[in-house]
């Protein structure tokens, strides 16, 4: 099988690694539109053990639809970066008739690149939701700081009949980083992390810390307040007890626990002088919030703060 993975951060190298670890066919491919193919050395560090692969890296330029068909697509972006990406995608199918198996999405938050997906019905899209936390020490050194877990479903609806069984692929990118289920009706699973995200990104940006110090007993209320204000916005998006605010708060604080020594990768995006994905995240809330008349005070302050570190 042969995996295209798209995106340069922590998470694209981690199962970049993990795939070719299992003998897949992986390449990477880069922003650089101009550059040569190439191998190059890539380093993923578990537990303080370095392991060194080298892996296929291409340029955009050369992301022809030889390539594209019959591959499986992982792209993992920040959500703010999705639109383009999918729209170069989009580009280059257009040039043949290239059929990829699977177009894998797996990005923080919802609606990046909605009305361009809305447009591409045929295209076989799937969601990827992990908490995996992971951090890069420099471009191809990758830190795999916390073990979590994935799910992925289709992006169409639970009712195709299609959906309800996994492809041949997912067996394989599944045995390369578990543990990682399938899940028919991913949309509440992108909910799930979207509370998770509203609730630690910010809060630990905020901080200047690792997860860790949301352990301190005095983000309670706050984590609280986020995953009350999310259930109340997905109780109009997704119905009636389709999420529950205890029960987000409980996956947000397994999730501090599993990721203790990770830096989120919105607190890396403002060292870094990056846009964040707080849009995607408390925006989100917030946008929706307003629209439905649902208060949301606290993902409102929460959003403020990120903004005004960003300018």
């Amino acid at each position: 099988m042969n995996w295209l993975i798209v995106g340069h951060g922590a998470l694209a190298s981690l199962w970049a690694h993990h795939l070719h670890a299992n003998d897949k066919s992986v390449s990477l491919i880069t922003r650089n539109a101009n550059t040569a193919s190439s191998e190059e050395d890539f380093v993923l560090e578990t537990n303080s053990e370095q392991q060194h692969q080298r892996i296929a890296a291409i340029p955009w330029g050369q992301l022809d639809t030889s390539r594209l068909d019959g591959a499986q697509l992982l792209i993992m972006v920040k959500a703010w970066q999705l639109d383009a990406v999918l729209q170069q995608l989009a580009d280059v199918l257009a040039q043949g008739n290239a059929k990829p198996n699977a177009i894998i999405l797996s990005h923080n938050g919802l609606g990046a690149a909605d009305a361009l997906v809305q447009r591409h019905p045929e295209w076989p899209l799937y969601d990827l939701v992990t908490t995996q936390g992971a951090w890069r020490k420099s471009p191809r050194h990758t830190v795999h700081a916390g073990q979590g877990e994935s799910v992925i479903g289709p992006r169409q609806t639970a009712a195709d009949n299609a959906c309800a069984a996994p492809p041949a692929w997912f067996t394989p990118l599944a045995n390369a980083l578990p543990p990682l289920n399938w899940e028919p009706d991913i949309l509440v699973q992108r909910w799930q992390k979207l509370a998770i995200n509203c609730a630690i990104n910010p809060l630990a940006s905020l901080a200047g810390s690792s997860n860790q110090v949301l352990q301190d007993s005095q983000y309670n209320a706050e984590i609280q307040a986020i995953c009350a204000e999310v259930a109340a916005v997905a109780e109009v998006v997704l119905g009636q007890g389709r999420l529950i605010a205890s029960e987000l708060e409980a996956r947000v604080y397994t999730v501090i626990t599993a990721t203790a020594n990770n830096t989120c990768s919105m607190l890396q995006d403002l060292k870094q002088g990056n846009p964040t994905e707080i849009d995607y995240l408390n925006g989100y809330i917030v946008q929706l919030g307003a629209a439905y008349g649902i208060p949301t005070p606290v993902n409102q302050r929460l959003y403020s703060a990120i903004k005004a570190l960003q300018v």
